[in-house]
C-alpha cells in the first residue's frame, strides 16, 4: 500500500513552529519529507549526516532516525509515532556522529537543530458492528 506523504520546508533560521500535522492514533502508513531552508534559501543535506526525530507527546518522547536523501530528511511513522491522542511536538537534530541502537547519540562534530513542528494525532474512527 502507497505511503501518505506529508512533504514540507523548515527554515533552520526560525525558532518558531512553522507547520502543524493531523494524523490519527495508531496511524503508521504515513511519512514525512522534509526540506530545508536557511533563510528562505534551499539548505540541502550532504548526505553524512545523522538526523534523529524527537516526537514529544503527552506519554514522553520517542527517538527515532531518519533517512538522507536528496538533500532532505525522511521518516516512516511507526508505532511510537502517535500511540495516543493530543498535540506531539517534533524537533530534528542533524548532527556529525552516529546513533546506536538504544538511541544513543554521539556526537563527532558539528551538530543542528531544527525548529519545531507539531503533529496533532486525533481519535480513530469508531468502527460500526453490522
Amino acid at each position: 500500500m502507497q505511503k501518505s506523504r506529508y512533504s514540507f520546508v523548515l527554515d533552520l533560521q526560525s525558532t518558531e513552529s512553522q507547520i502543524c500535522l493531523i494524523a490519527a492514533e495508531g496511524d503508521t502508513n504515513r511519512e514525512l519529507a522534509i526540506s530545508f531552508s536557511d533563510g528562505g534559501v534551499p539548505f540541502n543535506l550532504a548526505g553524512n549526516e545523522t538526523v534523529v526525530i524527537f516526537i514529544e507527546g503527552p506519554k514522553g518522547t520517542h527517538k527515532a532516525a531518519c533517512t538522507v536523501e536528496n538533500g532532505g530528511a525522511y521518516y516512516k511513522f511507526d508505532k511510537y509515532t502517535c500511540p495516543i491522542e493530543g498535540l506531539h511536538k517534533c524537533q530534528l537534530f542533524i548532527f556529525e556522529g552516529k546513533v546506536d541502537e538504544n538511541y544513543e547519540l554521539f556526537v563527532e562534530g558539528d551538530e543542528l537543530w531544527s525548529p519545531q513542528f507539531g503533529l496533532f494525532v486525533g481519535p480513530k474512527k469508531k468502527r460500526t458492528m453490522t
